[in-house]
């Protein structure tokens, strides 16, 4: 067997050297050996560490944060709403209610509980102290909060008849806090109808002092959207990190996504000479009907939407759109605003300007406020 020679076959590594450039170059040197070998993976980790930040290739990592920490960093977001499945009844005013596996869209799910939880795919819920017994609601203001004070267990509602969040009596917010009972291990599974171990507790943000306070839904029909923990190299594809919420809702292309409510109308009269409804002329926002200008064709339509009860809301609510022949029209709250529309009633507009026969007329708005 031949004698290895260390000077001449294998060499030793007597330059350390960091700073090469990448590019196929690194793979065929001329006089290729160990020690350029050596040097080509030294330039290619420190470009890996730092980027091309001033290191060396044999830097500690920062803060500990290595391949595993990014492969096991957690994000919660929220699953869309799907109707139909994310939903629930209130039969009488209610501060919460039950959630089962039957309310999930895959049927069945794990529980991820409090803000330190590893559990990959679990629905982020915090452990309430007042909820004790599977199957039987106990509300309470139970959180659980991220190191920048993030509520990461908040549940979006929404009010089926008007696909809108409810309100409190003093226009405020209403959302829930996503709760299991007290005691339950990270990584639970969620039960079944009657013997449910998580719940929905109605809260809301008290303006004055910024505390949460429990809240009344009355009865009605409700969708939610839940919370999951997923981490890194788990999220889905699409997903993109927004703002303080971290992850938006990724929406899959069969969920069932809600719709606000509008009507499109075409100006067919009253003519002659291209004469449509004149100016200041009401007209009904869900027929299309104006006083004296008559009725015009109603030629698309979703919901039944209507306009609020007072000028100043119409005006001020960013939710209610009226455009003018794909052009977004300026609100006001009375003929004395001089805005292109303004307000008449709770189902009447009117435009300051006459209008022609042949334009289009669309309203977006809700069903109720």
């Amino acid at each position: 067997m031949p004698r290895l020679e260390q000077e001449t076959q294998l060499r030793n590594s007597r330059v350390y050297d960091d700073t090469l450039s990448p590019g196929a170059g690194l793979e065929t040197p001329a006089g290729i050996s160990l020690q350029e070998d050596l040097n080509a993976l030294r330039s290619l980790l420190k470009r890996h560490l730092a980027g091309v930040a001033v290191a060396n290739w044999y830097d500690d990592l920062l803060d500990d944060f290595g391949l595993n920490q990014i492969h096991d960093k957690p994000f919660v977001n929220r699953l869309p709403i799907t109707e139909g499945t994310n939903d629930f009844t209130l039969g009488a005013p209610a501060q919460g209610t039950l959630v089962n596996a039957g309310q999930l869209v895959s049927g069945s799910g794990t529980i991820a509980v409090g803000p330190s939880s590893t559990e990959n795919g679990g629905l982020q819920a915090a452990d309430e102290a007042n909820f004790t017994v599977a199957g039987t609601l106990g509300v309470g203001l139970s959180t659980a909060l991220d190191g920048n004070q993030n509520l990461l267990n908040k549940v979006d509602i929404i009010v089926d008849s008007t696909n809108d969040p409810p309100l409190n009596g003093s226009g405020v917010l209403i959302f829930g806090l996503l709760q299991v009972i007290t005691g339950t291990g990270d990584g639970a599974a969620v039960a079944g109808g009657g013997s449910e171990n998580l719940q929905i507790s109605f809260v809301s943000i008290d303006p004055a002092t910024g505390a949460l306070q429990a809240e009344t839904l009355p009865a009605d029909d409700y969708h939610f959207g839940l919370p999951i923990l997923n981490n890194f190299f788990s999220l889905d594809r699409g997903s993109l990190i927004s703002g303080q919420t971290g992850i938006p809702d990724i929406i899959s292309p069969g969920a069932v996504l809600l719709r606000q409510p509008f009507r499109e109308f075409d100006i067919t009269g009253p003519g002659p000479g291209n004469q449509g409804p004149s100016a200041n002329d009401p007209f009904n926002v869900q027929t299309g009907t104006f006083t004296g200008g008559g009725a015009q064709t109603v030629f698309a339509t979703f919901g039944t939407p209507v306009v609020p009860p007072t000028g100043a809301q119409f005006r001020d609510d960013e939710r209610i759109k009226v455009w003018r022949n794909g052009n977004l029209q300026s609100k006001g709250a009375s003929a004395a605003d001089n805005r292109d529309v303004y307000f008449v009633s709770s189902t009447q507009l009117a435009f300051e300007t006459n209008l022609r026969i042949g334009e289009i007329i669309t309203i977006e708005s809700l069903e109720a406020f």
